[in-house]
C-alpha cells in the first residue's frame, strides 16, 4: 500500500481486484496479469510472496507466456514442509523460472536449496523502524499493560499457533521459573489453549497475561 506521499511520478500503482480475498495462499488476480506485462514492458518481476501460492504462479506463468524477464519472489518458509497438488505444481514451476528469491533468513535460504531451488538466493531481512521499535515502552505503556516491577518483562507478538515455536517457549519459561520475569503474549490463535495449559502444568501461568489482538500501529507501544 502506498501513499500519496510514496508517489513522486515514478511509480505505477495498479489496483487489481482478487478472488479468495483474504487467504494468503489461496487468493489470485481477477485479471490477465500477462496483458499487464505487455502493456508495461517490466524488465523484471519480484512478487513479494511465497512460491507455493496461487498468485505467485499465476504472475510466474503469465511471465513465461509473455515477455519472460527476470522473475523472483520472498519467502519466509523456515521449515522445509511437502504440499499437496496443485500447490506442490506450482512451487516446482515457480523455482524452476525464477533467476533470484529474497528469503528472509538464511534458514529460509536453505530451506530453498533443500527444496530444489537453484536460482539466486539474497537473504533479505524484514524492516523494521527502530526510532518506533525500541525498549523504551515503561515511558508510556498502553493503558492495559499489565503492572510489572523492574523485572524483565518477556514479549511474543505473533499468530498463536504451534508451529511458532510455542510448546518450546513454554518449556523454557518452566526451565526459568526461578528468576523474576513476567510473560506477555500479543496475538490470537487455535494454539492459546493449549499453550495456557502448558504454561499451568509448569505452574507458571500467573506471570502470563495475554493481550489479544493488537492492532499494527499499536505495536509498537507494546
Amino acid at each position: 500500500v502506498l501513499d500519496d506521499s510514496a508517489i513522486d511520478g515514478s511509480i505505477d500503482l495498479h489496483q487489481i481486484p482478487v478472488f479468495a480475498n483474504g487467504n494468503v495462499i489461496l487468493h489470485g488476480y481477477k485479471a490477465s496479469i500477462g496483458k499487464l506485462i505487455r502493456q508495461t514492458t517490466p524488465d523484471l518481476i519480484y512478487v513479494n510472496h511465497e512460491p507455493y501460492a496461487v498468485s505467485t504462479a499465476q504472475a510466474c506463468w503469465a511471465n513465461i507466456r509473455t515477455t519472460n524477464v527476470p522473475f523472483g519472489f520472498y519467502s519466509c518458509q523456515n521449515i522445509q514442509k511437502s504440499y499437496p497438488p496443485p500447490f506442490s505444481w506450482c512451487e516446482k514451476m515457480v523455482y524452476q523460472n525464477s533467476a533470484f528469491a529474497f528469503p528472509i533468513t538464511e534458514a529460509v535460504s536453505e530451506v530453498l536449496a533443500h527444496k530444489g531451488y537453484i536460482g539466486s538466493r539474497t537473504v533479505c531481512p524484514l524492516p523494521l523502524d527502530p526510532a518506533k521499535y525500541s525498549p523504551h515502552f515503561r515511558r508510556s505503556p498502553p493503558s492495559d499493560f499489565p503492572v510489572t516491577s523492574d523485572h524483565p518483562v518477556i514479549g511474543f507478538v505473533g499468530r498463536l499457533t504451534e508451529a511458532k515455536g510455542l510448546r518450546t517457549l513454554a518449556k523454557a519459561l518452566v526451565m526459568i521459573a526461578d528468576l523474576s520475569w513476567s510473560f506477555v503474549v500479543i496475538g490470537t490463535g487455535e494454539f492459546q489453549e493449549e499453550f495456557t495449559q502448558l504454561l499451568n502444568m509448569g505452574k507458571i501461568g500467573s506471570r502470563v497475561a495475554f493481550a489479544g489482538f493488537v492492532p499494527h500501529e499499536e505495536t509498537p507501544r507494546w
